[in-house]
């Protein structure tokens, strides 16, 4: 898997944040989703949180007390998988399909992550933001799907967003 063109943009400014819970088997993940405005559109932002609902809960309370940064730095990679991968809808879990009806199939895609440069202009991504994590994270999570797997992936997962009222208890 490699990503490639990459393409920086410095303070974004965040339209929205919302924090997410998706079922996956017997566990329970949580993710931040932010829309950023990048480059002149709104880009959603995924960071994610794998089981600890106490780093979402932190998160949120900053958030909802305005301490949250307003702009974030921001890069654009295209990854390209090395093999082709179906997509499962983020939020109804099923396989994504064309106006025809096909299911759709991707061997490259592009990812926007959240980092930072340092003082000496070298750039770092955020902890689990990386684009080769995210794909990985995808995988897990059964967003990107094998052909091999198909067949085998009859259990839509689905993602909830976790109210204001949930994460502020």
């Amino acid at each position: 898997m490699d990503s490639e063109i990459k393409l920086y943009y410095k303070a974004c400014y965040i339209d929205s944040v919302r924090f997410y819970e998706t079922k996956y088997y017997d566990k329970k993940l949580y993710y931040i989703l932010m829309s950023v405005l990048v480059d002149g559109k709104i880009r959603e932002i995924y960071i994610p949180y794998k089981d600890k609902i106490s780093s979402i809960k932190s998160m949120a309370t900053l958030y909802y007390r305005g301490k949250m940064p307003r702009s974030i730095d921001v890069c654009k990679s295209l990854v390209k998988l090395g093999q082709k991968f179906f997509v499962r809808n983020l939020q109804t879990g099923h396989i994504c399909r064309d106006e025809s009806g096909k299911l759709i199939q991707i061997n490259e895609l592009y990812l926007y992550a959240v980092g930072y440069f340092d003082e000496s202009g070298d750039w770092y991504f955020m902890k689990g933001n990386e684009p080769t994590l995210q794909v990985s994270q995808l995988r897990n999570r059964g967003i990107l799907v094998l052909d091999s797997q198909l067949s085998s992936i009859h259990i839509p997962f689905y993602s909830r967003e976790l109210s204001s009222e949930e994460l502020l208890k």
